[in-house]
């Protein structure tokens, strides 16, 4: 049962688990709403995100173009 678990399995899953499937996500739906990337560009990201999931993530995320970035800003403060 779920409730044998000893508390570091339930740490682990709460600390490290959910994080990287929220930065995973994160970087999933950010590949797909970018209008600046050609559609071999999204499948490229997508299928390195797909194989290395923690490290495509990252990669994709820390790499963006700082004209990505000033773009969310940008929607953020219209939608504000």
């Amino acid at each position: 049962m779920i409730y044998d678990l000893p508390l570091w399995n339930w740490l682990l899953f709460f600390f490290v688990y959910i994080p990287i499937v929220i930065l995973w996500i994160s970087a999933v739906i950010d590949i797909f709403s970018r209008h600046d990337l050609s559609g071999w560009a999204k499948a490229g990201w997508l299928a390195f995100a797909l194989v290395l999931p923690l490290i495509g993530a990252s990669v994709y995320l820390i790499i963006r173009a700082p004209e990505v970035v000033e773009t969310d800003q940008a929607n953020e403060k219209r939608a504000a």
